[in-house]
């Protein structure tokens, strides 16, 4: 038979070649959507295959030494500005924000990114969509994005109808049943005392109340983290959010659920729900938690509280500390647990002259584990740092 022939040539099997692709960075991947029509439809499209290599990635990051993981600083102050256009075109300069993850990420296949609030305040992330939103002006409905860096997509969401209520907040979810990437507004009138919620559904395209308006349990006012602003988490696949007795100012846990349609309460410590400076709902290792003492203050420590068990209230748990008179102080963090990142915390660190960093610190061991970045001085200490796990994805928000 002649060698040259057809029939001899190395045969490769398709599953093998799944398997292969599916261990692939995105950046890769995007790149072969030019091989041939088959891989294109294969990675733009196929549900299946984009489960499998979200699935490889998590599963790979999980042996991820945390000095190998790359570090993405966006900072929206600099890179987003308000409305400049009308509502239905998304801000131009979103092109200049995914052109520096890109540089930043490159082909990574885990980040540790850091969100600088200004404009846009940071929703959620999840499995590769970055959701943020913004007021631009007093006359103009704010923005919500969906922003996939990776992919290089983001949409703007149709309206909402009930922004005009005193104190709004959005978060995002997935619905691992449905499949489907969520995001929840909350509206809150404080005269009425009444909330409303609007849930959007990426693979719909729309939004739909929730309910015409949801009493709380309780008579209570919310925690705001200034003036206006207020904000929630995810955890369990519902938001939470903080309030406090009208009466007592007692501290607590407001969680939506969504499937009952109703509002439900957890309660906190005493030493929590009392006594507590400057708290934060936050994410630590997928676990709810709350931070106090977050300001440079050589008053109050900086203590990171964990509820080991959702739902639970004796579950919560003093878990780090760090003294008043220490010169770090943790940053808000979205740290999923998925790799060993969540054994750090995102920090910010003041040198001799009074300037602020950013670094890693392991609270076990007390000591700063690494900088974030290089001599990545923070310029504006009043600025909102989010640091979350950011795990690239196929998961695309415009349809081929």
């Amino acid at each position: 038979m002649d060698p040259s022939s057809s029939s001899s040539r190395p045969y490769l099997p398709y599953d093998s070649i799944l398997e292969i692709l599916s261990r692939l960075p995105v950046k890769t991947l995007v790149r072969f959507c030019c091989a041939c029509k088959l891989w294109r439809k294969l990675i733009t499209s196929d549900g299946n295959f984009i489960t499998s290599h979200l699935q490889n990635t998590l599963n790979n990051n999980s042996k991820i030494n945390s000095r190998g993981i790359k570090n993405v600083f966006l900072d929206c102050n600099r890179i987003l500005v308000g409305c400049t256009t009308c509502y239905e075109r998304p801000d131009p300069r979103i092109k200049e924000l995914t052109e520096q993850f890109m540089i930043s990420a490159g082909d990574s296949n885990l980040c540790r990114l850091l969100f600088a609030e200004g404009y846009f305040s940071f929703a959620g992330c999840f499995n590769g969509i970055i959701c943020f939103y913004g007021e631009c002006d007093y006359e103009c409905v704010p923005h919500i994005y969906l922003w996939n860096p990776a992919l290089n997509q983001c949409i703007i969401l149709p309206r909402t109808a009930d922004w005009e209520w005193s104190h709004n907040v959005v978060c995002f979810t997935y619905d691992p049943v449905t499949e489907d990437y969520q995001v929840v507004q909350i509206s809150h009138q404080i005269v009425v005392g009444v909330f409303k919620f609007q849930i959007y559904s990426l693979s719909n395209n729309s939004w739909k109340p929730l309910s015409s308006g949801i009493h709380p349990p309780r008579n209570q006012i919310l925690h705001l983290v200034s003036e206006y602003n207020w904000n929630a988490v995810v955890c369990n696949g519902f938001p939470h959010w903080l309030a406090k007795d009208k009466k007592d100012s007692t501290l607590f846990v407001n969680i939506l659920d969504m499937n009952q349609e109703k509002i439900r309460e957890i309660l906190l410590p005493d030493s929590l729900s009392n006594h507590s400076h400057d708290p934060n709902l936050e994410l630590f290792q997928g676990c709810l938690c709350i931070t106090h003492g977050w300001n440079f203050s050589k008053v109050h420590p900086f203590e990171l509280w964990v509820m080991k068990e959702h739902g639970e209230d004796i579950s919560w748990t003093k878990q780090i500390v760090i003294s008043g008179d220490s010169t770090i102080r943790p940053l808000p963090q979205r740290i999923t647990g998925v790799t060993t990142i969540g054994n750090l915390l995102a920090a910010v660190k003041k040198d001799r002259l009074g300037r602020n960093f950013l670094v890693l610190y392991d609270p076990e061991n007390q000591r700063v584990e690494e900088p974030m970045q290089k001599e990545l001085e923070i310029p504006r200490v009043s600025v909102t740092y989010f640091a979350f796990d950011y795990v690239p994805s196929l998961v695309r928000l415009i349809r081929c």
